[in-house]
């Protein structure tokens, strides 16, 4: 199927790589603060500052690891890439959204779950993104679109 036009701009777009970039800054201020308070005082802040990072490393590897890396949805279809391939969805082929809030350990709290209505399977974004020229986020927007399932 034909991608989005030249012109044509999403109404909500998600990159995994987005959450780490705001991650990457305060895991540099943290090293700023680690490295002095180790030339100034004891080992405290880089034993801080190894954990972060190992903390920063395990969460790259787990939002790299989902299948879902970057998402557009446009007014009338969907367009879903993963590490090899990239999908176009239009919205009458979903069955349910909902939002998956349980607590995880190195993943976002909240997910939004696309359930597919010829297939077995999921996409799930692992953000709920905010739109300021919509103004709604992308689990209200994909509500009225699709009719809720109980």
């Amino acid at each position: 199927m034909s991608g989005p036009k030249p012109d044509e701009r999403p109404n909500f777009s998600y990159s995994y790589l987005k959450p780490i970039s705001g991650f990457v800054v305060f895991l540099i201020l943290l090293g700023l603060v680690g490295i002095s308070d180790s030339v100034f005082q004891d080992f405290t802040g880089a034993v801080v500052l190894v954990l972060f990072a190992c903390l920063f490393v395990a969460s790259i590897l787990s939002l790299s690891a989902l299948p879902v890396h970057r998402a557009k949805f446009f007014d009338d279809y969907f367009v879903v890439g993963g590490r090899i391939t990239t999908k176009r969805v239009e919205y009458s082929e979903i069955a349910r959204v909902f939002k998956d809030t349980r607590f995880r350990i190195l993943s976002p709290f909240t997910q939004i779950v696309i359930d597919f209505k010829e297939h077995n399977a999921s996409v799930v974004v692992p953000s709920n993104p905010y739109s300021r020229r919509l103004k709604t986020d992308l689990y209200g927007w994909l509500s009225m679109r699709i009719p809720r399932n109980p």
